[in-house]
């Protein structure tokens, strides 16, 4: 249950941004996470727009569209902040923001009780998406030509894992993996919103 405390802390949020004529979206069934997912999914169409998240989530990654969608994310507090591109993502990572939640499926996330492949820490799961790709094209892989792995340096210790954790890998890419179809829809505000500072009277 919810502390009696934190509803009242947001229900006092909701009239600030009301006062300050910015909109709130939710949807019953839905993590907030999948509403900024499906908003941000909205937007990236839009090619005269530029969409910023900021967050201390890292699963936002998964979001981002270079030159439409980016991450702020919050390291210690608003003055220590890092900012994330598509090539952040690849500088961070070796790899794009597309395989965020295959990197989750594979080595887990104990930040978001995210179990992953018992055995396969970060350094494999990179290894294993920069040769490989998805969870899904792993297991395709593994299915039909198993030998590919140790051909390519995978050791037989790791496809023992990966064979035994295929449930786990699938179902914790599904934990990871921010829903993009929440019932909400975006729409710019027909004001302009800044604070005004004290030149402007």
């Amino acid at each position: 249950k919810t502390e009696d405390a934190l509803v009242l802390q947001l229900n006092r949020a909701d009239s600030v941004f009301n006062a300050f004529g910015i909109p709130i979206l939710d949807a019953a069934g839905f993590e907030a996470d999948d509403v900024v997912g499906t908003v941000a999914t909205q937007v990236a169409k839009q090619k005269d727009l530029e969409t910023i998240i900021l967050t201390g989530d890292m699963d936002m990654l998964q979001l981002i569209v270079d030159g439409r969608v980016t991450v702020y994310r919050l390291q210690t507090g608003i003055s220590n902040m890092k900012f994330y591109d598509e090539e952040a993502v690849h500088e961070r990572y070796g790899f794009g923001p597309e395989h965020v939640t295959d990197y989750k499926g594979m080595c887990g996330d104990q930040s978001d009780n995210i179990k992953g492949i018992k055995g396969i820490g970060e350094k494999t799961a990179t290894e294993l998406i920069q040769k490989f790709g998805s969870i899904e094209s792993i297991y395709k892989l593994l299915k039909k030509n198993p030998k590919q792995f140790e051909e390519k340096g995978i050791k037989p210790r790791v496809v023992k894992l990966l064979e035994k954790g295929e449930e786990s890998a699938r179902f914790s890419k599904q934990l990871a993996t921010i829903r993009r179809d929440a019932p909400v829809t975006f729409k710019l505000p027909d004001h302009p919103w800044r604070i005004q500072d004290h030149a402007d009277g």
